[in-house]
């Protein structure tokens, strides 16, 4: 089967990201994955959609093949009540309305099985507005940030879903605010003002491992 292009989103706010290290929450049962939550305006998450409602159709074909095969009309009617899932879904505030904005949801397992047999682990490439990787970078809710994922349309029998998926594979950083510590004064709503003004630690020039790492770049 032809593989689907990879998709790169428009810029987003993150509403939760995992991306320096795996995360599973405790007692959930599911395996450690890299993941990513993204708010994106009305304007960019339609034009957005518009790319990934195709792939819906995919998922929706391979659900009604499924139940064209069915063995019974029990097992066609169980594969045809399956759960829609997708990777960008309608915002919903706390009051359970709509806002226009979307949600984009992506993941990706830390141990990836090839057909062979074998395990990999898997890394999340986060880069700066220049494409200079952000080695150990935690990304924090607030972050302005571009998503690259792999769709997948899928039919799930054993899960009983269908729909299309994202695999993570990378994040720009277009506005950093690191997680933890409260964020940056700015996300506190803090403004400049005149007053008591702590001293900083002398910046270090780049060591040469550094600087080699910076050079990397990647395919935004």
């Amino acid at each position: 089967m032809k593989k689907n292009p990879r998709i790169v989103t428009p810029v987003g706010t993150v509403m939760w990201a995992a991306v320096d290290k795996p995360f599973t929450r405790k007692g959930s049962g599911d395996k450690p994955a890299y993941s990513i939550k993204i708010l994106l305006s009305k304007a960019d998450g339609d034009e957005l959609n518009k790319k990934i409602a195709p792939l819906v159709d995919q998922a929706k074909a391979q659900l009604a093949k499924a139940a064209s095969e069915a063995k019974n009309p029990k097992e066609r009617k169980a594969i045809e009540a399956s759960e829609q899932t997708c990777v960008l879904t309608p915002y919903v505030d706390d009051d359970g309305d709509e806002t226009g904005e979307w949600v984009l949801s992506c993941k990706q397992n830390a141990e990836i099985a090839r057909k062979d047999g074998t395990v990999s682990n898997a890394t999340i490439g986060v880069f700066d507005a220049a494409n200079q990787p952000m080695h150990d970078a935690k990304v924090g809710k607030g972050s302005r940030v571009r998503v690259s994922f792999d769709p997948n349309p899928y039919f799930s029998p054993g899960l009983k879903k269908y729909g299309v998926s994202g695999y993570l594979v990378g994040v720009k950083v277009l506005e950093f605010i690191p997680y933890g510590g409260g964020g940056s004064a700015t996300a506190a709503g803090f403004e400049v003002e005149d007053g008591y003004v702590a001293k900083t630690e002398e910046e270090t020039p780049f060591s040469e491992s550094e600087e080699a790492a910076s050079a990397g770049r990647s395919d935004f």
